[in-house]
């Protein structure tokens, strides 16, 4: 089951999924976020630690105010 946290990076909180052991890799999304319970982040969890940020404004990562862009 995936670890759901909440980061921040330079007073930007970010929502950062983790799921699985061993070597870590980094899954970064596109136009939309992926969902914790994504059967994907299952697979891939078998082979390495899935660390899988959701950025400002995407998933559970709050938009800042004066953010207009990533």
């Amino acid at each position: 089951m995936p670890d759901s946290k909440r980061l921040k990076v330079r007073g930007i909180e970010l929502e950062v999924v983790r799921q699985g052991a061993g070597r870590p890799m980094l899954l970064l999304h596109g136009f939309q976020t992926i969902d914790p319970d994504a059967r994907l982040l299952e697979l891939l969890s078998r082979h390495g630690e899935i660390v899988a940020p959701s950025g400002p404004g995407f998933g559970r990562s709050p938009r800042p105010q004066d953010f207009d862009t990533v």
